[in-house]
């Protein structure tokens, strides 16, 4: 029997570019510091708080005060997402740390989401963004 996601792969497909893909992967990076403030304390290790302001093209995650204002100029602790015109670049302060592309994979009938020549998941994408942010 066919999932639910191969008998909906017209609407997947639809979801396979640069704006689709950039609205999921905000989706997953919000749930993901969701997740991590939810953590206790210890399993945070002392660690920061974190948010996420984004608007079509720009998402940016930064460490945040008691008033959940953003700390800016504290260790770079800044990452930006930003939908360019054929990619979605992760910054970390000026540093890249990756360019990833959508494309269709019809054989899977899923999206794509290359680095170089590999392949990556929405999940992972969002490991390689925040991941030293949080966990620095």
């Amino acid at each position: 029997m066919a999932s639910k996601k191969h008998k909906d792969w017209v609407r997947h497909r639809a979801k396979c570019n640069l704006k689709g893909v950039f609205r999921e992967l905000v989706c997953v990076i919000e749930k993901d510091i969701e997740t991590f403030a939810a953590l206790p304390y210890e399993e945070r290790e002392g660690l920061g708080r974190y948010k996420c302001k984004s608007d079509e093209a720009v998402a940016t995650i930064g460490e945040i005060d008691g008033s959940n204002n953003f700390l800016h100029g504290r260790k770079l602790s800044c990452v930006r997402v930003i939908r360019k015109t054929r990619s979605i670049k992760a910054y970390f302060g000026n540093d890249l740390i990756f360019k990833a592309v959508p494309q269709w994979n019809s054989g899977t009938l899923e999206c794509d989401l290359f680095i170089d020549d590999e392949v990556y998941s929405l999940w992972q994408l969002s490991e390689k963004a925040i991941g030293d942010l949080l966990f620095s």
